[in-house]
């Protein structure tokens, strides 16, 4: 039930996420070929959906799996200290 539903919202942010290329994306015949280009009237309407693309892509991203390395590192040095034995500690023989 619960991967049912991580499989639906990937899925739905997916489709998010390729919207503007759905939006954006127009085909002009170059040589004789179609492509697929975006035409800005602006040059800042590119710098900015260029600026979106990357933090979109790179940055969050990045940021997430920082996030995840961080608790993982700090799970298995809290856990080792309780595995590792107190040397101020008497041993009982």
């Amino acid at each position: 039930r619960r991967a049912r539903l991580l499989v639906t919202v990937a899925w739905v942010i997916s489709a998010i996420f390729s919207m503007p290329i759905v939006i954006l994306y127009h085909e002009t015949p170059i040589e004789g070929r179609l492509q697929c280009w975006i035409d800005f009237s602006e040059q800042w309407h590119w710098q900015l959906y260029m600026t979106l693309v990357a933090v979109t892509l790179f940055v969050v991203p990045a940021l997430i799996i920082s996030a995840c390395y961080t608790v993982i590192v700090s799970t298995i040095w809290s856990k080792s200290k309780q595995l590792t034995p107190d040397p101020n500690r008497r041993q009982s023989r």
